[in-house]
């Protein structure tokens, strides 16, 4: 049985890179159903209401190649909670929310990694295609297209991503689940061929009459939603900050005008894809009630509460003694199938250079890998299925100090630090009373840059020390004392 697919190319650069390839576009001939959308066009009347108060759930099931999923770090479960995130932002003005019905599924099938004809997309399509929820393969390059669905006798089998273009919080797939809900591109019968725009269209092109800049005939050309601006731009492209095209194009009357950017079933490149019109909604609920009955839904199969993750251990500005391992702890959150644990040098945790996964019944990570001397911030990430967002913790702090020996931690040298936090213009107060020389004394910036050294060779006449720290910039620090016998670490802090 033939199986034709249904192009749908998302507004991003024309030359996509990583293999030096160019992503062609293919055309769009026609939507699923379109005899049903010119009829419910000709019946769409003004007055009929924008959202019904019922949200329409529809459960995706989301597929990775192997190869994508081990080369490419930012397709992670995580950011894919990303992405359903930003489909549902998108998808909330039409009271449509969506979440994956079971974990991502990996697929091993080398097939996978790059398919080049129709019949190896049928055929894996068959093995893997479920009933109940809408299918999202996500693969390092399909067919040379970015994006598509796949139309078989007028029934949409799933929608297919290429990895090259995919990129979390872009309106690549929230494009596709458009077509998957019924909807034409706007610019609907002129997909896959050039046109010198600064020519006046012709009435018709490739059978499908355009529409004119007036709306006169909007019900019957184009995309057929009247209030949809007329779209000849079949290439992707760049937006202004008006959400205008930056060509114009000249209707069959010899109107000039301008695409609208905004709208997700163009071409226009992210961030400008960010709604779909009036009509276009009542459309895609519509759609959904005749053609998905069986798997939308008018409920959450689970509810979920949406409170934060509690962690518990390190707590917020705590020291931990570093030796081989620091173990972080939280408690349950029902209906989590995966914790991330995610450690940043940063207090806003705008660079993570630790991230671990762990399952929903994990209560604890073991981490080993961090560095002594430095102040870490971290944070509990909750993944559940259900939830549009992530759920995240409070960001916490925590100082990491050397281990010492028993000794080391005995009343004679429990007073190292005389006063801490300290002003810039006090310096460091510190007592060696119990320590054996010689001895050093380094101070550690929070980046893990010593920008104090101090060798002391013999006894310094007091017990007391004094040291200046004037030069160096309020902040957290770490004041290391180390002899032959033992090292203590103290974390300190510089006040302006």
């Amino acid at each position: 049985m033939q199986v034709r697919v249904l192009f749908l190319i998302m507004a991003v650069t024309m030359t996509i890179v990583s293999n030096g390839q160019r992503m062609e576009s293919c055309a769009t001939s026609q939507v699923a159903q379109k005899d049903w959308l010119m009829r419910f066009q000709e019946r769409l009347q003004p007055e009929v209401s924008l959202r019904s108060a019922i949200t329409l759930y529809f459960p995706i099931q989301i597929y990775i190649s192997a190869r994508v999923h081990s080369n490419n770090g930012s397709i992670s479960p995580q950011k894919l909670m990303d992405e359903v995130c930003q489909i549902n932002s998108l998808y909330k003005q039409a009271n449509i929310e969506f979440f994956q019905v079971a974990p991502p599924i990996i697929l091993n099938d080398r097939q996978w990694d790059k398919i080049e004809t129709q019949s190896e997309l049928r055929n894996l399509i068959t093995d893997y295609n479920i009933k109940n929820a809408i299918p999202i393969y996500i693969v390092e390059n399909a067919l040379e297209a970015c994006g598509f669905n796949i139309i078989q006798d007028r029934e949409n089998l799933g929608i297919v991503v290429s990895s090259e273009c995919y990129k979390v919080k872009g309106a690549l797939i929230a494009h596709e689940l458009g077509h998957y809900l019924g909807l034409p591109h706007t610019f609907q019968g002129w997909e896959g061929k050039s046109f010198d725009y600064n020519q006046k269209a012709p009435e018709s092109w490739e059978n499908v009459k355009v529409e004119r800049a007036d709306g006169s005939n909007c019900k019957t050309a184009g995309d057929g939603f009247c209030d949809t601006a007329p779209d000849y731009l079949n290439l992707r492209w760049a937006c202004a900050d008006s959400s205008k095209s930056p060509i114009p194009q000249v209707d069959p009357m010899g109107k000039s005008f301008y695409s609208d950017g905004s709208l997700i079933m163009g071409y226009a490149l992210d961030p400008c894809p960010n709604r779909f019109s009036r009509e276009q909604i009542i459309y895609m609920r519509g759609y959904a009630d005749v053609f998905y009955p069986h798997v939308l839904k008018t409920d959450l199969p689970l509810k979920i509460n949406k409170t934060e993750p509690n962690t518990i251990f390190p707590t917020d500005l705590s020291q931990i003694t570093l030796s081989n391992e620091i173990i972080f702890k939280w408690e349950k959150v029902p209906g989590t199938y995966k914790f991330v644990v995610e450690i940043s040098p940063m207090p806003n945790m705008a660079l993570v250079t630790n991230s671990y996964e762990t399952s929903g019944d994990s209560l604890s990570l073991k981490v080993n890998n961090l560095i002594a001397g430095r102040r870490y911030y971290w944070r509990l990430r909750s993944l559940n299925l259900y939830s549009t967002c992530l759920s995240v913790s409070k960001i916490k702090s925590f100082n990491t100090v050397l281990s010492t020996s028993a000794k080391d931690l005995n009343e004679g040298n429990s007073n190292l630090l005389k006063v801490n936090p300290i002003n810039q213009l006090e310096g460091l107060q510190l007592d060696l009373e119990g320590h054996s020389f010689p001895l050093s004394i380094a101070l550690t910036n929070n980046a893990g840059q010593i920008v104090l050294y101090k060798n002391y060779s013999r006894y310094v006449g007091s017990a007391n020390l004094s040291i200046s720290v004037s030069a160096f910039p309020p902040g957290h620090y770490t004041l290391t004392v180390q002899n032959a016998q033992k090292t203590q670490s103290h974390s300190v802090v510089i006040m302006p």
